[in-house]
């Protein structure tokens, strides 16, 4: 191949997420050139090169909602998405495409491009049948959803996905192994690092523990509150600030108001990424309260390595899915949905400056070594070079 390779990344999203512009700019750094096709979201539709990568915005907009809501965005996305990459792939001849889920179908807009001669690949960071059921409580799809995992992972050229365990589940469905290859989510410090400020800085006379994200039922903030209530009647310097915003958000609020926690919790809603990393750099440790599902054992949150990057504790349910990259010596660990043994994990970290030390020490550690982004993109690149010689 002569020229540089070109490399398209479909992902049904309102805006450029910092997950798909570390994928994006690590193919970016390799030599491809890289286009991105996105929902425009509040954005105007069209195309603009933001560092080096050309973001090609699909008129539509990604809406919370029921069932019927999500399907008729992701048919909608689907089609629109089939039509325009066809069209942008007889402009720039791509030689592969990535498409992130979710939703699993979406890879079967690659059809045209692919009997062009266009490679597919398919990063696959969610289980969606145990994402349904965790946030619908039925499994009535089950068999439908995994049906339409399993063929897109047929369809395309090579897989992606976050965890060993989530690899594991989809070989029991039937998938080929020798097919998907894991990339953790390893934080490109780029991305947060060259947003600090020398002005933020922890608050020596307080113990302050930040949980940023979206806030859904299944993240765990409900059992978040009720620890903190019994933390600080132990410790009365613990305070904890929460970002992000969700379904669940008002829920929180009330729960806020009702518990009495208003002098130790603050709610701040959706920020900007300079004020998250303000917030970052100003609390002593991280949470992650995520409930035990059949979804959340399956997978890991970037903000467990958000913490890291910044050299913050982090606090974190025992699922199977962290349990298996990280030991006690790297994270504080409680039992899941129990809020008993998150305050006593909030209230060892609050009383032990050595303690909190030592786990982020040796969680930078295992970044430095063996999950940060340079070792994890090298290997989602690699594949991706792969695919294209066969």
């Amino acid at each position: 191949m002569t020229r540089s390779p070109r490399i398209c990344i479909v992902r049904q999203q309102n805006f450029y997420e910092l997950p798909v512009r570390r994928e994006a700019e690590a193919f970016r750094d390799a030599g491809f050139e890289v286009h991105l096709l996105l929902m425009a979201g509040d954005e105007r539709s069209g195309a603009e090169v933001v560092d080096g990568v050309t973001i090609h915005r699909v008129p539509g907009r990604r809406e919370r909602g029921g069932t019927l809501r999500y399907l008729w965005d992701y048919g909608t996305f689907l089609v629109a998405v089939a039509f325009i990459l066809t069209w942008l792939h007889l402009k720039n001849r791509f030689d592969v495409i990535q498409v992130n889920t979710m939703p699993d179908s979406l890879v079967f807009a690659t059809i045209l491009p692919r009997l062009l001669g266009a490679k597919v690949t398919l990063f696959m960071k969610e289980p969606v049948p145990e994402l349904f059921e965790t946030i619908y409580g039925t499994n009535r799809l089950r068999r439908i959803l995994v049906t339409q995992e399993q063929w897109a992972m047929r369809y395309a050229n090579a897989v992606f996905t976050v965890t060993d365990g989530l690899r594991s589940r989809y070989v029991e469905r039937g998938a080929n192994g020798e097919k998907i290859t894991v990339v953790l989510n390893g934080p490109d410090g780029r991305h947060l690092l060259d947003y600090r400020d020398p002005e933020c800085a922890p608050d020596p006379d307080l113990f302050t523990i930040v949980c940023n994200g979206t806030i859904e039922d299944r993240y765990g903030h409900d059992v978040l509150l009720w620890a903190t209530r019994t933390a600080i009647e132990i410790d009365p310097r613990i305070r904890v600030r929460i970002t992000g915003s969700g379904t669940a958000s008002d829920r929180i609020e009330r729960m806020i108001t009702e518990l009495g926690l208003e002098n130790h919790v603050a709610l701040l809603g959706w920020i900007p990424v300079t004020d998250l990393v303000c917030e970052l750099q100003r609390a002593h440790a991280g949470v992650i309260p995520m409930k035990g599902s059949p979804y959340s054992h399956l997978i890991h949150t970037n903000k467990m390595y958000d913490y890291t990057l910044f050299d913050k504790p982090v606090i974190a349910s025992r699922l199977r899915s962290v349990d298996d990259y990280f030991d006690d010596s790297s994270i504080a660990f409680f039992t899941p949905d129990d809020p008993a043994s998150l305050a006593d994990a909030m209230v060892r970290l609050a009383a032990d400056p050595e303690l909190c030390e030592g786990l982020a020490t040796k969680a930078m550690s295992l970044l430095e070594t063996q999950y940060g982004w340079d070792h994890q993109k090298a290997i989602l690149v690699g594949k991706t070079l792969e695919v294209l010689e066969r």
